[in-house]
């Protein structure tokens, strides 16, 4: 596939706008310390270990990016002897 195919293809992915929408601002951080909360309040009441929270709330949080990777179809030839 050439550029201006994949581009073509790229760019009418992302104007569906019902699967993608443009952001004006990055609010990733503020929806972990909203989940981080909640977690605190499941291993409160005891819902889950300390094991686990420190498993669902140790990492860093990263926006989502969009990538577009091409399919790419092997044949396969099965001969029969």
């Amino acid at each position: 596939m050439n550029t201006v195919d994949y581009n073509t293809k790229i760019n009418k992915l992302l104007s569906d706008s019902d699967t993608y929408t443009v952001l004006d601002t990055d609010n990733t951080l503020a929806i972990k310390q909203e989940s981080d909360t909640i977690l605190q309040e499941f291993y409160r009441r005891n819902y889950i270990s300390f094991k686990r929270l420190k498993h669902l709330t140790n990492y860093k949080a990263v926006s989502p990016v969009f990538m577009g990777f091409q399919k790419y179809i092997k044949k396969i030839f099965h001969y029969v002897l």
